[in-house]
């Protein structure tokens, strides 16, 4: 079964792109040339006017985009309560169902190692009978620890979920407060993900029209 170092793996790895860490010498107030389309399609020009250009349906006026700031997973699981709770949950939870998960298994070796011992003894029928027995509660016994698996993934990943939730309800505010266009969350030596991200800087609906008719002329 999964150990529960993967709690804290799937955090880095669920349902988002993973990214490199972005190192900015600037100050915070720094912003790049390279400028992003919003996510508004009202300045957008009919296809037919343009021709092949990938960048037919990227308006030229756009806002800038730079401005940076990274969480320390680390530190941000260690501290932060609502994150130390989930995990202590998922723990004792795991804890219970393995132990139950230990107890079947434990009973139905027993089982086993009794049969063999009466087997002798036993006339065909009753032999056969037993074998069928103990073959079905081994299967009941897989059985069992698979649901356990898929309820604990399941539980692991809902606590994901909620846990990046919480992060983009508190970005949300604040990188409009502190004009942030990005916020990752960073480990050294690991994966770093986006928490927050500017929805000025959407270019989805852009690049759907232009992928599109790429695609028409095909």
């Amino acid at each position: 079964m999964k150990n529960l170092s993967l709690i804290l793996n799937g955090i880095l790895a669920v349902a988002v792109a993973v990214l490199y860490y972005l190192h900015f010498s600037c100050s915070a107030g720094c912003s790049t040339s390279k400028t992003f389309a919003t996510d508004s399609l009202s300045n957008v020009a009919s296809e037919n006017s343009f021709g092949d250009s990938v960048n037919a349906y990227i308006p030229d006026s756009l806002p800038p985009a730079g401005n940076v700031a990274f969480l320390n997973f680390e530190e941000l699981t260690e501290k932060y309560q609502f994150y130390k709770d989930g995990v202590k949950t998922l723990e004792s939870d795991f804890r219970a169902k393995q132990t139950e998960l230990a107890t079947r298994t434990k009973k139905w070796e027993e089982d086993v190692m009794r049969y063999q011992q009466l087997a002798p003894g036993m006339n065909e029928e009753t032999r056969a009978g037993k074998e069928q027995q103990l073959a079905e509660d081994e299967k009941k016994l897989y059985a069992f620890r698979d649901a356990l698996e898929g309820s604990f993934s399941g539980k692991e990943a809902e606590f994901n979920k909620a846990f990046l939730t919480k992060l983009d309800g508190y970005f949300s505010k604040l990188g409009k407060e502190k004009n942030y266009d990005y916020v990752f969350v960073y480990s050294k030596g690991g994966p770093s993900y986006i928490v927050y991200a500017n929805d000025k800087l959407n270019i989805t609906n852009y690049t759907l029209q232009g992928l599109n008719s790429q695609y028409k002329k095909k």
